[in-house]
């Protein structure tokens, strides 16, 4: 029983300094390591220029708690344009409800689909582009970007 009650305490002090970190707007400091090195590589991606200027990037994780913590956490540091999608709801950083729809947040990650393309809709759309996706894989510690087309 002293082990459950010493991780409870352990965890109930990691969450106050993590919630002290988001206090201050734009923090991009973090006590949790991996937090931190998220924050870094995703600030690299944006200011690289790489992939035609593309700085949009999908975090996949098994854990919906993971994504809303990801999500939280980003927002809170001044983060924006970001979604997070899960089997019971979707939500974005320029609002503060949670919807079960999650075709916007497709629609606005990716906007030349084939879902998006057979929408009707009121106006032209241009030409469909190539694109190339980045992905960053940070499992099993490897850190690898390849392009897709």
């Amino acid at each position: 029983m002293d082990a459950l009650d010493n991780l409870f305490i352990n965890l109930q002090k990691v969450e106050n300094k993590i919630g002290k970190e988001t206090v201050r707007p734009g923090n991009l400091v973090s006590v949790d390591d991996k937090l931190q090195t998220l924050i870094a590589e995703i600030n690299k991606k944006r200011a690289s220029g790489e992939n035609n200027a593309n700085a949009k990037v999908v975090i996949f994780t098994v854990y919906r708690d993971t994504a809303q913590y990801l999500f939280d956490q980003l927002r809170s540091r001044g983060f924006d344009k970001l979604s997070m999608v899960s089997g019971s709801g979707s939500q974005t950083s320029d609002s503060d409800e949670e919807t079960k729809n999650f075709e916007p947040i497709l629609e606005r990650f990716a906007p030349y689909t084939k879902l998006y393309m057979e929408k009707e809709w009121d106006f032209q759309t241009p030409k469909k582009r190539n694109r190339s996706i980045s992905r960053m894989d940070f499992l099993g510690g490897r850190k690898s970007s390849e392009n897709l087309c």
